[in-house]
């Protein structure tokens, strides 16, 4: 399969790349007669990103027969588009990994229906676009698969891929939820699988990896009886090993598990990032929240408040040192910007939070990936919306970047953990009015307005609570206290 720029121009797809300071940008508007999509990018050794965007005819709502492709695009920091690889349909690619055994490659995958047969896809390029391997593997048959594969896939700690394709439920009154999930070496030899897994409840979404050692999978879902959260955890044969009820509220935001973005922190603990409402409310916060792997939960942070005016959550991961990153959206005051925060992994609490602003925008921007080069860039991969335009922005020095932070209230509780009384203080200029303590259902379990020197939580029992300290200008915060 040869490259070809010819289609570029049949699109009449408009380029332009321009610095802002220390900030460029790749941008490509389709116009309104094409539907296009990204979902993944990598970095290559010459610093450079690649990147997929998929083509579909904008026939609104776009179905598989509507899709004409995809193009690899190879765009430098200043935002120029050095090469590009079209792949026909099908090829709906559902994410992509630096190949681990081929120095300077990519392996892009991807599924796709055939004849009511499902096949997953591997496609290895070099940095320089051309093909160095193409394999398709036929994994299931069935016409309801075929509908809406759903797809997700995942590189393991010994270098097999494992796949995931989310079904939707039979039809008739003994509705079942399943998927189908599978694991491959990257010459796409089947390892193990494939098996139809049935859910234990609506809407199941497969997440990754649960421990690596040993190796287990874990899948959310939310069950149909109670309408309760829930974790069913695979080992790497795909057999059931454990399940686990998750709460349905964390403080008082409720959640729904399938829709959290989900972090696998360690072999004795995982996260989940929520985008939850109050409760008996329309205010959105956005809560991360750390679960042993029983599903007990360890602590949480909530000091984002998403009511006004946001796109939404988009990229949750962690970085070197293990802590959490969040890239969202946010529109505020008729100015829209990225923004990229991180949580301190052991309590959750935000250590940074940085914006980028200033870029070329469109009505509605979606974060599909960042990645940061050699060379110090940072770059953001952005789906315009309507629909109609691929951005890349590329920031120099953006992980390095010390920006003005908001002022903060620290306290100190101290002993923390304690088991018989515990003291406030903190470290502004303003006074101590007043400090509730709540359990992790949000329910209050004591209240004090003075003597903060002494707060007796003697009679509370052994577990992990919420203190929110009030001060007299108004300034509320909450910190995380565990009583032994």
């Amino acid at each position: 399969m040869k490259k070809i720029s010819a289609l570029i121009i049949m699109l009449a797809m408009v380029f332009a790349a321009s610095a802002q300071g220390d900030m460029y940008a790749f941008y490509r508007t389709y116009g309104d007669k094409y539907i296009v999509s990204t979902s993944t990018m990598t970095t290559t050794s010459d610093n450079c990103v690649i990147f997929n965007v998929g083509l579909y005819a904008n026939n609104w709502p776009s179905t598989e027969l509507d899709y004409i492709g995809t193009m690899l695009y190879k765009v430098n920091c200043s935002g120029d588009a050095i090469d590009s690889l079209f792949m026909p349909a099908p090829m709906s690619v559902t994410s992509c990994f630096r190949h681990p055994t081929i120095a300077d490659a990519t392996a892009f995958t991807s599924s796709s229906n055939i004849n009511d047969t499902l096949f997953f896809r591997i496609l290895t390029v070099s940095d320089d676009l051309d093909i160095i391997g193409d394999t398709s593997i036929p994994l299931a048959s069935s016409s309801s698969l075929a509908q809406n594969p759903g797809a997700k896939s995942i590189l393991d700690q010994d270098n097999n891929i494992t796949v995931s394709f989310r079904c939707p439920p039979d039809t008739g009154n003994d509705a079942v939820n399943h998927f189908v999930i599978a694991k491959l070496n990257l010459d796409g030899e089947v390892i193990a699988g494939p098996e139809h897994i049935e859910t234990n409840g609506v809407d199941s979404r497969f997440k990754g990896i649960f421990s690596t050692n040993p190796l287990q999978y874990v899948y959310l879902s939310r069950s149909t009886d109670m309408q309760r959260n829930h974790a069913t955890v695979l080992d790497e044969n795909f057999t059931v090993v454990k399940e686990m009820d998750l709460p349905d509220k964390i403080g008082n935001i409720e959640f729904r598990s399938y829709d959290c973005r989900y972090l696998n922190l360690d072999d004795e603990s995982f996260a989940l990032v929520v985008e939850g409402n109050k409760y008996f409310s329309t205010d959105m916060f956005l809560l991360v929240a750390k679960f042993d792997h029983d599903g007990n939960l360890i602590g949480y942070d909530k000091n984002t408040d998403l009511s006004n005016s946001y796109d939404g959550v988009w990229l949750c991961a962690t970085d070197d040192n293990g802590d959490i990153i969040i890239t969202m959206t946010r529109f505020d005051d008729g100015n829209r910007y990225i923004v990229v925060a991180c949580h301190d992994k052991d309590d959750l609490s935000m250590k940074w939070e940085r914006r980028i602003t200033d870029y070329p925008t469109v009505a509605y921007d979606v974060i599909y990936a960042n990645k940061t080069l050699d060379n110090g860039v940072t770059a953001f991969l952005d789906n315009g919306g309507p629909n109609y335009s691929i951005m890349v922005i590329f920031v120099e020095d953006f992980a390095s970047v010390d920006e003005p932070g908001t002022e903060t209230v620290t306290s100190i509780c101290h002993p923390n953990p304690a088991s018989g009384s515990i003291s406030v203080s903190v470290n502004s200029g303003a006074e101590i009015e007043s400090v509730s303590l709540h359990d992790i259902s949000g329910r209050l379990v004591k209240a004090q307005q003075s003597g903060f020197g002494s707060i007796d939580i003697s009679g509370l029992a052994p577990g992990m609570y919420v203190m929110k300290v009030t001060l007299n200008d108004g300034k509320v915060f909450e910190e995380k206290i565990v009583k032994k």
